[in-house]
């Protein structure tokens, strides 16, 4: 998160930030619960931050 909001002010009009997780998130397995916690995290920091950092119209 920090990552993100550290390079945001630098991107170039139409740029982006790509943030990657696991597959634990959608589909997963015995021993999985930490990592599917995390995955799922990851997804949901994602579309908040998408939200957050969006351009707004003035």
């Amino acid at each position: 998160m920090w990552a993100v909001h550290a390079s945001a002010p630098h991107l170039q009009p139409g740029g982006s930030i790509t943030l990657t997780t696991g597959i634990a998130g959608r589909r997963p397995g015995p021993g999985w619960a930490v990592a599917a916690g995390i995955c799922g995290a990851v997804e949901s920091l994602t579309q908040a931050l998408a939200v957050e950092l969006a351009p707004h119209p003035r």
